[in-house]
């Protein structure tokens, strides 16, 4: 990439759903391990907490659905390509087909993440 290159073909595009599956987690795991060592017993009820967790869990799908959109877009946005020669196009639509990879794995994670408050009723 060049430093002159638009926004639609800078490389964060690629980073953005791994960094949201990140936060998720973290906003989960830190909100678990609050209401559990500081708003209930041991043994109490997660509650409030597994609302919560819904919530982020829904909010990063969300976020990952658009940003795999996105990727979508960019993968379809092209022609037939030329196979012996790499060109914008060719760069445009490898970009597309990863991002949108990374936002499935992305999204992967991020319902493996949330599945356990499904199991769990308690902090123990």
């Amino acid at each position: 990439m060049t430093p002159e290159s638009p926004p639609s073909e800078r490389l964060v595009w690629m980073f953005l759903p791994p960094v949201v599956w990140a936060l998720h987690f973290l906003a989960c795991y830190i909100t678990a391990a609050v209401w559990c060592a500081k708003a209930v017993a041991l043994h109490g009820p997660l509650g409030d907490a597994r609302i919560a967790i819904l919530v982020y869990t829904v909010g990063a799908l969300v976020l990952l659905g658009l940003l795999a959109a996105r990727a979508w877009r960019r993968y379809h946005d092209t022609t037939a390509l030329d196979e012996l020669h790499t060109t914008a196009r060719d760069r445009r639509r490898f970009l597309g087909f990863m991002g949108l990879l990374l936002s499935a794995l992305s999204a992967a994670a991020v319902v493996l993440v949330a599945q356990p408050t499904l199991h769990f009723t308690t902090c123990r």
